[in-house]
């Protein structure tokens, strides 16, 4: 087994230990993929998905387990939270900089 794919289940590992807690909760997770600068994508589902304070369980919860447990991944990050902020509407970005929108970071 290569060494990405033995990293890469090490994290599914990592999800699967993680996943009760989120369920207690009516949520979800699911990994997607591992990239080889090492940083994770998941999806969060169920009220993960749409619950305001998900980046917080993202970044606070999953990736700080996930650090703790394998040093050598990067980061964490959650497609379906990248899709929502995609979908909202484009507002600017700073006010010295007003052409300068939501949508150039996302396009």
């Amino acid at each position: 087994m290569s060494a990405k794919k033995e990293l890469e289940q090490k994290v599914v590992n990592a999800i699967e230990q993680i996943k009760p807690y989120l369920e207690a909760d009516g949520g979800s997770i699911q990994f997607i993929e591992l990239t080889d600068d090492n940083v994770v994508n998941v999806e969060l589902l169920g009220a993960c998905a749409s619950c305001p304070m998900s980046i917080m369980t993202l970044k606070n919860g999953v990736e700080a387990a996930i650090k703790q447990a394998i040093p050598e991944i990067k980061s964490v990050d959650s497609l379906s939270y990248l899709k929502n902020v995609k979908s909202r509407a484009s507002f600017p970005i700073s006010v010295f900089s007003p052409t300068l929108t939501s949508n150039d970071l996302f396009s």
